[in-house]
């Protein structure tokens, strides 16, 4: 049971490493999400690698809701500060590109 649980979280890694190289962020942040889905411990710093890949792909939406979620959290990982403050600043320059009303300014 362990060997499918393997190939399938090496098959997953694969296709990010893919979308890597082919810099489609999209791609691989959709699979970043199937992967931290699937994996039996989930760590937090995963969701903030996959909101950073939607980010770079112009996904403000995602990459916002996951930074959101991020910093809900309370766990000692991610009440780090420097953590924490990396996520304001993507959380406020997202916010920035969202809202036309403040690009005016």
């Amino acid at each position: 049971m362990d060997s499918v649980y393997e190939s399938k979280m090496k098959t997953i890694q694969d296709g990010i490493d893919w979308a890597k190289a082919k810099n489609n962020k999209i791609l691989e942040g959709q699979l970043r999400l199937l992967q931290s889905a699937n994996k039996k411990t989930p760590n937090p710093a995963d969701a903030f690698f996959t909101g950073l890949a939607f980010y770079q792909g112009a996904d403000y939406v995602r990459a916002d809701s996951l930074f959101k979620a991020l910093t809900s959290l309370r766990s000692p990982i991610v009440c780090m500060v420097t953590i924490t403050m990396l996520e304001l600043i993507w959380r406020s320059i997202q916010h920035y590109r969202l809202n036309p009303i403040l690009q005016i300014w």
